[in-house]
């Protein structure tokens, strides 16, 4: 059984697939399994993930439903004793996995998140996570901060036995899934930028109609 299960959702991400996987396998940390969840993709994504020719790296196709179905799917294939997720076109740093995991085995946590940084938006976008641990990075905190992205998550992998993603969600799924977990488990914090995500016109994280939608049914269930 691995260490780690890295957990890779894509959909048509042939162009940056093989890059952002390539940046997993150069860890400095080796004993994990990369599950890449393709989402319907119609290009070429099958072949250049076979082109990287690593045993590591599972790879599962599926209907077209979504990234966080496709996360879901992927956790349900994970073996590995930790959780981690990364994106079709983001880039990891190569000690990612070793630092957040020393940092898991020094506060003995059961979840660690990283810094991250967004290219073309300011270095200083992730500066709540630094003030969040003198807040004790507490449940009523996180509430009223939405810093939190999937690529900073290393998790026990039974945290998500009953801490699924919530597909009906549009976006913001990793807020409400830290906000079930923080309510149960300690929360560890490795202060050093470890993942950079590209956002790309495309992208669901420029839908301001979604974010409001997301807002709404979070809301909802927090207070229900």
């Amino acid at each position: 059984m691995p260490k780690v299960s890295v957990v890779i959702p894509t959909f048509n991400r042939a162009d940056t697939i093989g890059d952002s996987i390539k940046s997993v396998l150069e860890q400095t940390f080796k004993d994990f399994e990369v599950v890449v969840v393709d989402d319907g993709s119609t290009d070429n994504t099958e072949s250049i993930i076979a082109s990287l020719g690593d045993s590591r790296i599972k790879y599962v196709m599926q209907d077209n439903a979504g990234a966080c179905a496709a996360r879901n799917n992927g956790i349900r294939h994970a073996h590995g004793e930790y959780i981690a997720f990364q994106d079709s076109d983001d880039h990891w740093m190569p000690r990612k996995l070793e630092k957040q995991l020393q940092n898991i085995n020094l506060y003995n946590s059961k979840i660690d998140i990283c810094k991250m940084h967004s290219v073309g938006l300011p270095e200083d976008e992730y500066e709540p996570c630094r003030q969040a641990i003198k807040a004790n990075f507490s449940y009523e905190y996180l509430l009223g901060r939405n810093f939190v992205s999937t690529q900073m998550i290393l998790a026990r992998h039974e945290l998500f036995e009953d801490n699924l993603f919530d597909v009906k969600i549009p976006r913001f799924q990793d807020w409400d899934l830290m906000l079930r977990l923080l309510r149960d488990h300690k929360l560890s914090y490795t202060d050093e930028v470890l993942v950079e995500r590209y956002i790309s016109a495309d992208s669901i994280s420029q839908n301001v109609s979604k974010a409001l939608e997301a807002y709404s049914l979070i809301e909802k269930k927090i207070f229900r």
